[in-house]
C-alpha cells in the first residue's frame, strides 16, 4: 500500500509540474508576471471545475478532467499565438505550422471530451421498463 501510495503522490507532483510549466510557458518571462500566473492558473481551475459540474470524480474521471483542462488551456494559447501572429508578419508556412498546432490541440480536446462523457455514462445505471408493450429506458443517478 506504500509503495502505491508514494506512486500516487509522485503522479500528483509530475501533475502539478505540468501546470506549472504551462502556465510558465504561457505567461513568459520577466518580472512582473506573477498576478498573469495567479489567472492562468485560476482560468485552468475555474475550467476543471466547470467539467467536474459540482460532483465528486472518480479517479479516472478526475484524471480526464484534469487532462481536458490542460488540452483546452494549450488550444487557447496556440490560437493566441496565431492571432498574434498575425499581426507580426510571419510567412505562410509559419502561419500554417501555427494553425496546424491548433487543429491537433483542438482534435486532442475533443477527444479527451469524449472519452470523458462515454466514462460519466458507463458510470450512470440505466434501467429498462415495459410499460404498455413499449420500452422505456430511464438513466439514474448515483
Amino acid at each position: 500500500m506504500a509503495k502505491e501510495l508514494e506512486l500516487w503522490t509522485r503522479a500528483r507532483r509530475i501533475d502539478a509540474a505540468v501546470v506549472k510549466a504551462f502556465v510558465d510557458f504561457a505567461a513568459g518571462d520577466g518580472a512582473g508576471k506573477e498576478a498573469l500566473r495567479a489567472d492562468l492558473r485560476a482560468d485552468l481551475h475555474d475550467f476543471a471545475v466547470g467539467l467536474a459540474g459540482g460532483s465528486e470524480p472518480g479517479p479516472v474521471e478526475r484524471e480526464l478532467i484534469e487532462t481536458a483542462s490542460l488540452c483546452w488551456f494549450w488550444l487557447r494559447l496556440a490560437e493566441f499565438q496565431v492571432s498574434a501572429g498575425d499581426h507580426q508578419g510571419v510567412t505562410l508556412h509559419q502561419s500554417e505550422h501555427a494553425e496546424k498546432r491548433v487543429e491537433r490541440a483542438h482534435r486532442r480536446l475533443l477527444a479527451t471530451l469524449r472519452t470523458l462523457a462515454q466514462v460519466r455514462k458507463l458510470g450512470v445505471p440505466t434501467i429498462q421498463v415495459n410499460v404498455a408493450n413499449q420500452q422505456v429506458n430511464l438513466a439514474g443517478t448515483s
